[in-house]
């Protein structure tokens, strides 16, 4: 239904993904890395599943020597993005990626790691987010555990909405997979607290309160979400949210035309911030999984 539309999306990135100023996911080379590992499954073609590897360890390549002097931020998404392309069999685990893996395992959630995921462009709970799919249950309660000695500093921070839900997220996931312990339980009531606290004080959006119902529908857990008027917009699509959380947030069917208009308006005048995963390239790989289904 959309072939035309995620073609122009993928010509559009082969000309301008050079101009992108980061290596991060919402901004920058990781989420374009996403983008066309998704691509190269919808055209059945090896030379952009070679192009992402490539661009792939590009990245890797630029912080294999400095693994702990980077920014917590960056080396936090990096892992995330490891973490969804293992899980989705784009690639497989190799020396690099294996130490950077390690290297996440083993490092405690410190508060600068907090901050910095908070106040990034890409706020979610990214040692628990990319953990819980690659870690054994010791790994998985230590992280929990750590979570409990953070609940006052996450108090403190839970004016991101977006950030609270990513932990609320993480622990439903565990209890899923069968772990209830009274840390668990204890982080959950905490974080259901936090999350009543934000939308009493009214700091939030209105595409946040759309997550958080989209996650509360599907979760075993209770929280009063305010009435809001949602229009599903187009740029509710052009969102990395859709990707990190699945089938939990859906994309809905859109017109093409619409389609059509906005990325020709977008490759007559190709704007940076549009295009990693917080732009053109999330909603590629959401039209690509709606062709699937």
């Amino acid at each position: 239904m959309y072939r035309s539309h995620i073609i122009q999306i993928a010509n559009i990135l082969t000309v301008n993904f050079q101009r992108l100023p980061s290596m991060g996911i919402t901004k920058g080379y990781l989420g374009v890395i996403l983008f066309f590992y998704h691509y190269a499954r919808y055209v059945r073609t090896e030379t952009y599943n070679v192009f992402a590897d490539e661009l792939l360890y590009y990245v890797i390549r630029q912080r294999r020597e400095k693994i702990h002097h980077i920014a917590p931020c960056g080396f936090n998404e990096l892992c995330w993005c490891i973490n969804y392309l293992l899980r989705n069999d784009f690639i497989e685990v190799d020396v690099y990626i294996r130490k950077i893996l390690n290297s996440m395992f083993l490092s405690d959630y410190t508060m600068v790691k907090l901050e910095n995921d908070i106040k990034s462009s890409f706020p979610i709970f990214s040692k628990g987010m990319a953990i819980y799919f690659l870690s054994d249950d010791s790994v998985i309660e230590k992280t929990i555990s750590n979570l409990v000695d953070l609940l006052k500093s996450i108090s403190k921070w839970g004016g991101n909405l977006t950030f609270v839900i990513s932990i609320l997220h993480f622990l439903n996931l565990c209890e899923k997979n069968g772990m209830r312990t009274n840390k668990l339980e204890k982080v959950k009531s905490e974080i259901i607290l936090t999350i009543q606290k934000i939308l009493v004080s009214g700091n939030y959006q209105v595409g946040e309160l759309y997550l958080l119902e989209q996650m509360v529908k599907q979760e075993n857990c209770y929280v009063n979400i305010p009435a809001y008027k949602y229009d599903l917009l187009l740029d509710v699509y052009m969102n990395w949210q859709t990707i990190v959380y699945g089938d939990i947030v859906r994309l809905e069917v859109l017109d093409s035309n619409v389609l059509a208009t906005f990325l020709s308006d977008i490759n007559f005048n190709v704007p940076i911030d549009k295009l990693s995963l917080d732009g053109i390239c999330s909603l590629g790989i959401n039209l690509i999984n709606k062709s699937r289904d």
